[in-house]
C-alpha cells in the first residue's frame, strides 16, 4: 500500500524505532452517526442530512498518542522519513492547516515519485479529552 496510505501513516510499524511503536500504540473505535444516504442524496451527490464518524480512542498518554500520530505524523508530507519517495499527507485524517494542496504520492501505479491532490475526506469540528 502507499507510504500515504492512512494505516501507514499512523501505525507504521517497521518504518520507525520500535520501542517508539510501543510508546505511541492507540486503541481507537470509529462510532458511525446519522441516517444512511438517501437516494436523492445519491443521485444528487449532495448530502442534505448530518452524518460522520465519531472517533474514539484510549491510549496511556494523549501526548504519545492521539497528538503524536495527527500533528507529528498524519499531517507531516514527509513522515515517514528515510523513503524513497516522498509519502505525503495521510490520505484520510492529514490536514495542511491551510489552502496548501493535499498531496499524497505512491497513487499511481508505477510512478511512485508523483504526487497526486485529493480532496478532504475528514473535516474535524473539534474534540474532548477526558481523563
Amino acid at each position: 500500500c502507499p507510504f500515504a496510505a492512512h494505516i501507514r501513516k499512523v501505525g507504521p510499524r517497521m518504518d520507525i524505532d520500535n520501542n517508539q511503536n510501543t510508546e505511541n500504540q492507540i486503541m481507537r473505535a470509529g462510532i458511525p452517526y446519522g441516517p444512511e444516504v438517501t437516494d436523492e442524496e445519491n443521485a444528487s451527490s449532495t448530502a442534505q442530512l448530518d452524518r460522520g464518524l465519531s472517533f474514539v480512542a484510549y491510549q496511556s498518554s494523549i501526548e504519545e498518542g492521539f497528538i503524536e500520530q495527527q500533528y507529528d505524523w498524519a499531517n507531516d508530507k514527509d513522515f515517514p522519513e528515510k523513503k524513497k519517495y516522498t509519502p505525503g499527507l495521510d490520505g484520510v485524517i492529514g490536514q495542511t492547516g491551510s489552502s496548501q494542496d493535499r498531496l499524497v504520492g505512491g497513487l499511481i501505479p508505477g510512478s511512485p515519485s508523483q504526487m497526486k491532490q485529493i480532496p478532504q475526506f475528514v473535516t474535524p469540528y473539534g474534540g474532548e479529552y477526558f481523563f
